[in-house]
């Protein structure tokens, strides 16, 4: 993956990141592809950065397969 493709990926992953916090809700995965297209970002990168986000655990899927956000691991403290 370049350089321009690894920046585009995080973009994609940041968009995909506060369009969930703004619903504050589970979301269907086509209505944030369709979100994400209206601001300029293709769908192949969108599902490539869903992916990324889930493997990563910052994302996960509900029982009826809407994506949500994982809440965030607590800091620890050395």
């Amino acid at each position: 993956m370049s350089q321009t493709e690894l920046e585009n990926l995080r973009q994609v992953e940041d968009a995909i990141l506060l369009v969930l916090r703004e619903a504050n809700q589970p979301y269907q995965a086509r209505d944030l592809f369709r979100a994400l297209k209206k601001q300029g970002h293709s769908e192949h990168l969108a599902r490539a950065a869903v992916w990324f986000l889930v493997d990563s655990g910052r994302l996960s899927f509900t029982p009826n397969w809407r994506l949500t956000l994982e809440p965030a691991a607590p800091a620890s403290h050395a």
